[in-house]
């Protein structure tokens, strides 16, 4: 009877198991997509990263001279102004751009980790089932080979009753 009660415990317990687990869903296409965007978000943003460092540079260049380094030709004051005020701009947006990518880049990568915790779950979860159907296979291994025992003495036990009459 110890047994029978242990595998009914067992079956129930893989009853909510398999409940549990038919209760989550999961869009492996959605995890993907996601998964895609990041790296999408992630260049994106080296690239403007990379843009944004060559404006900074270029407002420093203007900046520092008064000649061209190359042609040694002068630059005047009204270009070199013009130039500074273009390129800051440009930095500006390059800022807010890189600052809106950031925030889409944590909201992507936690919706990539809710994937991954989902994953997880599901992965321990049919883990815990296939748990379970081994301990209730082995206690049905038990509850035969006792069944079998049983017969055994049971009909051992007759004989000898017959013999003792």
């Amino acid at each position: 009877m110890l047994f029978r009660s242990d595998c009914d415990k067992v079956s129930i317990k893989k009853a909510e198991l398999e409940k549990k687990l038919g209760s989550i869903s999961f869009d492996s296409m959605a995890k993907t997509k996601t998964e895609k965007a990041v790296k999408t978000l992630e260049k994106l943003k080296t690239q403007i990263q990379q843009n944004h460092d060559n404006c900074h540079k270029e407002i420093g260049f203007y900046s520092d001279n008064d000649n061209c380094p190359i042609c040694k030709q002068a630059i005047t004051e009204e270009f070199k102004k013009e130039q500074v005020g273009s390129k800051t701009s440009k930095l500006d947006e390059y800022s807010k751009a890189i600052a809106e990518i950031e925030t889409k880049l944590e909201e992507s990568e936690k919706q990539v980790e809710k994937y991954e915790k989902i994953q997880n779950e599901i992965a321990d979860i049919k883990l815990a089932i296939v748990q379970s159907n081994m301990t209730y296979d082995n206690l049905m291994n038990n509850i035969k080979n006792l069944d079998r025992k049983s017969t055994r003495l049971n009909s051992s036990h007759l004989v000898i009753s017959y013999a003792v009459f």
